[in-house]
């Protein structure tokens, strides 16, 4: 991080450089607004670190595609998103004049507005019947879940016969 924001004004900060955030800054950037994005690691820390190792998606790409792009590994560079990585937003303040004042590990900046981009799962939730659960019972929030071990034993398919008008298939077969 080597740019210091003190004194910089932007019509518009976005704090979040995920794909909410580069989104907003797509939209901004086709409108002509000025903006900033504010990301406290890199673009898409949040997938890349804190998913597990198979995670995929269970809606269809067109619902998780970036404005004007499918993916998200060259989108900065692409589209020349005003981002700003290795930045933490740490306080926000709205000013009695109107606008707002954030105070971040780069120094300070005012803006008109500010979009909050941050995404909803930051700290895990843990139920409060968790609490009540025996000790034996192993808990582990997905925060924490990287990858499973191999399993030794093989797993053998399902029966995938396709059905005929004389058969049926026995879904349990193979077991």
């Amino acid at each position: 991080m080597d740019f210091q924001f003190d004194g910089l004004h932007r019509p518009v900060i976005v704090v979040g450089g995920g794909q909410a955030g580069l989104s907003m800054s797509h939209c901004l950037t086709t409108a002509g607004v000025g903006h900033v994005v504010l990301e406290r690691e890199r673009a898409g820390h949040e997938w890349r670190t804190r998913r597990w190792d198979s995670f995929c998606l269970v809606t269809p790409n067109w619902q998780c595609r970036l404005p004007g792009f499918p993916y998200l590994e060259n989108y900065v560079k692409a589209f020349g998103v005003p981002l700003h990585d290795g930045v933490e937003a740490t306080r926000l303040r709205q000013l009695p004049g109107g606008g707002f004042r954030l105070t971040t590990s780069a120094g300070e900046l005012t803006a008109d507005h500010v979009v909050l981009a941050t995404g909803p799962y930051q700290v895990p939730l843990k139920p409060r019947l968790a609490e009540r659960l025996p000790e034996h019972v192993v808990q582990l929030h997905s925060a924490g879940y990287r990858f499973a071990p191999c399993s030794r034993r093989k797993l053998r398919p399902l029966n995938t016969r396709r059905p005929t008008s004389r058969s049926r298939p026995n879904s349990l077969a193979g077991l």
